[in-house]
C-alpha cells in the first residue's frame, strides 16, 4: 500500500472557489502553481514544479491512497483541473480518484460529529499534539516563495495527523480511532460536542 500526503501551492483562490459549492469550487478552480508530496515513510517532501506536471502525475498515480486536509475543497479540485475531471470524479459531495483512494482528514473530523464547526489544520494540530502552529495569513499577501515553503509544512503536518489517526493514537470512539484526544481539548479553540464549557 503505498499512501502520500499531498498539498497544492495554487494561484490566487476567487471568492467562487473560496465560498461556492463544490460544483461551483471546480469550476473556479485556480491554476497549480506546484505540489508537496509526502510519502509515507519518507525523510522529507518531494515539491513539484508546474513545469513538472509530468512528474507529479506519475506519482500521484502510482499512489493507492491520497491523504490531505480538506482536500475535497481544495487540492484535490487544483488538481482536477490541471490533469481533467475523468481522474478526479466528484460522488457525494467529495472529490475521489479513479485510480485509488482520497482520505480527506477534514472531512473524517466532520463525520465523527465531535465538533460545532470545521477547524483550520492548525487547530487540528493544536488539538491533536499540542503544537502552536502560525495561522496563515491571506495567501494573496504571501509571496510566491512564502505560499511554497507553507506549503511543504502543510504536507508534513497532514503526514503526521494521518499517522497518528492511522495508529489510534487519539480517542477511540465508536469503534474507530479520532483524531482528538480529550485531554488536549483547548478552552476557546473549539467547541466540542458534549464538553463542559471551561
Amino acid at each position: 500500500m503505498r499512501r502520500i500526503a499531498v498539498e497544492v501551492v495554487a494561484a490566487e483562490m476567487g471568492a467562487a472557489f473560496r465560498f461556492g459549492r463544490l460544483a461551483q469550487r471546480a469550476q473556479a478552480a485556480p491554476v497549480l502553481r506546484g505540489a508537496w508530496v509526502r510519502e509515507e515513510g519518507a525523510a522529507e517532501a518531494t515539491f513539484f514544479a508546474l513545469e513538472n506536471y509530468a512528474g507529479l502525475w506519475t506519482t500521484l498515480h502510482r499512489a493507492d491512497e491520497v491523504i490531505t486536509w480538506n482536500g475535497n475543497r481544495g487540492a484535490l479540485l487544483v488538481l482536477r483541473r490541471l490533469f481533467g475531471a475523468k481522474y478526479f470524479p466528484i460522488r457525494r459531495d467529495a472529490v475521489g480518484l479513479a485510480w485509488g483512494t482520497h482520505i480527506d482528514l477534514c472531512a473524517i473530523i466532520e463525520a465523527e460529529r465531535r465538533l460545532t464547526h470545521r477547524i483550520s489544520l492548525a487547530k487540528a494540530i493544536k488539538l491533536t499534539f499540542g503544537e502552536e502552529v502560525r495561522e496563515r495569513r491571506a495567501l494573496k499577501k504571501i509571496a510566491a516563495e512564502e505560499r511554497i515553503r507553507r506549503g511543504r509544512v502543510t504536507v508534513d503536518q497532514v503526514m503526521k495527523l494521518w499517522s497518528a489517526y492511522r495508529h489510534g493514537d487519539g480517542l477511540s470512539l465508536q469503534g474507530g480511532p479520532v483524531l482528538f484526544h480529550p485531554d488536549n481539548e483547548q478552552a476557546g479553540m473549539v467547541e466540542v460536542r458534549g464538553a463542559r464549557k471551561r
